[in-house]
């Protein structure tokens, strides 16, 4: 068709001889001219050059316009035609025909010079790229001009008339591109990718990044979009990760969509994920999802670390987080108050022993937002029922008792530092209980030689207790010694400050009194 359309037409623009008058109108034009003895091959031909010569036409209008030129050629060669036909062939329509012709022909050379065109290629190549570093590394690539130019901004002010400074090698224009040893590879890479587009992937997280640093400076437009949506969608590790943050943000506000996943996230929902997250870690145990709880529970604690950042998560003056959480917590421990009465009455099992370290994260948790006086009350009003399982958690439920240990102190701990007010009579009743479970678990501990068992907790369990101790009336610290010294255990906890501060306060109110 290419060969027909291009041979036809210069026939037509060549052929000086025929007159051909161009009467074409808008009333019926067509009829016109085939009442005057036009042949209607004659008529084809002058309706589809009016047409592509009064309109920006596309390649196949053009092609359509070869048709009827080749129509206008079989009439003008037959013998038998009309000698009295003879019509002007206006000069103007020769030139914007001649004008189509030649921008069709150059149409048709740019789509086939990428396929024609090879990198390397020395019997084509009219420029040398040599890409460069300061240590000496010099790598040669034979290009075109065109293809450069075409594709590359720098590269087309580089071969322009307005750069002076372009230099010979071989016959051949040279443009040296420099760069770092580390940003060599990316360099010629980027414009091998002029010739021959390769999917990103190929070049990893990494190598795009380096492509698209490359592909910036050098003005491949395509190439850098290309690495960019590449950047953005692709999964990146730790290393990529810090590549990135260290070579995008320079780049400008275009290139922020890469970084999209790295943003600051809005606090409403970086509250409804953590609430969302805590709901799951303190659901009921399963088979299923204990170790998958454990890892929640693991992250939800990273939020809440405060390390050299600040930590993601702060609900202290938002009170819908704080509610959300307390029927989490209380969900929990009605839970776990069932599965007290159930195991005094079958025998301890390994379910237990998971929502026990559910309860003490919880508290762990609940210590670094403030809010221990959720669990507190719940912990005093269970401890008599806890009594009676707490001896038998020995042997292999040794782990068990121990939990109980880690929560009492916990609780303490928060009644220690005025975290959390209760009346006295649950402070007396907390401490009445739990000292006599302490040491017996304290003489068990020595007993085992338990060395996974963390020493501090002792202390600090010692250490809350007689800080609750000194908060209540002198009539009940008197009843608390009493027992202590009638104990076989008056060793642990030491309760001597107790007795030393019950002892000053005695006479000092007795000297007040009377």
């Amino acid at each position: 068709m290419r060969n027909i359309f291009f041979s036809h037409i210069n026939c037509v623009i060549g052929f000086h001889v025929i007159q051909i008058q161009y009467q074409y109108t808008n009333t019926p034009g067509k009829n016109r001219l085939f009442n005057k003895g036009v042949p209607l091959a004659v008529v084809r031909f002058t309706e589809s050059l009016h047409c592509a010569l009064t309109c920006n036409k596309n390649l196949g209008e053009l092609l359509l316009l070869g048709a009827a030129s080749e129509a206008l050629h079989n009439y003008i060669k037959n013998p038998q035609r009309k000698k009295t036909s003879n019509f002007l062939y206006p000069s103007h329509c020769k030139q914007l025909l001649s004008a189509k012709i030649l921008d069709l022909g150059e149409v048709k050379r740019k789509q086939m010079s990428y396929h024609q065109f090879k990198i390397g290629d020395r019997t084509t190549s009219d420029v040398v790229v040599r890409v460069r570093t300061d240590e000496g590394r010099d790598y040669r690539l034979y290009c075109h001009s065109r293809v450069l130019s075409e594709n590359s901004d720098y590269f087309g002010e580089r071969l322009s008339n307005e750069w002076p400074t372009c230099q010979i090698l071989d016959s051949r224009y040279c443009v040296d591109v420099q760069c770092t040893e580390s940003e060599f590879n990316s360099y010629v890479n980027a414009i091998r990718l002029i010739y021959k587009p390769q999917p990103c992937h190929w070049y990893g997280v990494r190598g795009t990044l380096g492509i698209l640093l490359a592909s910036i400076h050098l003005g491949l437009h395509k190439i850098t979009l290309s690495c960019a949506d590449y950047l953005e969608s692709a999964p990146w590790d730790e290393a990529d990760e810090e590549e990135i943050l260290r070579a995008v943000p320079p780049l400008g506000p275009k290139f922020e969509r890469i970084l999209s996943r790295l943003q600051l996230v809005d606090l409403p929902q970086v509250s409804q994920i953590f609430l969302s997250a805590f709901c799951f870690a303190t659901s009921a145990p399963n088979k299923l999802k204990t170790e998958l709880k454990k890892c929640y529970q693991d992250q939800i604690e990273y939020l809440l670390t405060e390390d050299d950042d600040l930590p993601l998560i702060s609900i202290t003056n938002n009170e819908h987080p704080k509610r959300e959480l307390k029927k989490c917590v209380v969900n929990l421990f009605e839970y776990f108050g069932n599965l007290v009465e159930k195991e005094a009455r079958l025998g301890i099992d390994q379910e237990f022993s998971v929502v026990l370290s559910d309860i003490l994260w919880v508290c762990q948790i609940l210590t670094k937002l403030d809010m221990m006086g959720v669990i507190v009350p719940f912990w005093v009003d269970m401890s008599p029922k806890i009594e009676k399982l707490v001896d038998v958690f020995v042997g292999n439920e040794s782990e068990i008792r121990l939990k109980v240990v880690e929560i009492t102190s916990k609780v303490l701990e928060a009644m220690n530092f005025g975290n959390v007010v209760l009346p006295p009579e649950k402070r007396f009743d907390l401490v009445k209980t739990w000292i006599p479970i302490l040491q017996r678990t304290k003489d068990w501990i020595e007993e085992k030689n338990d060395e996974s068992f963390d020493g501090e907790i002792l202390q600090t369990l010692e250490s809350s207790i007689v800080s609750v101790i000194l908060t209540l009336p002198s009539d009940w610290q008197a009843e608390i010694l009493s027992q202590w010294f009638a104990s076989k255990h008056v060793q642990y906890p030491d309760l001597l400050e107790v007795f030393e501060v019950w002892s000053y306060r005695a006479k000092s109110a007795k000297r007040r009194f009377f």
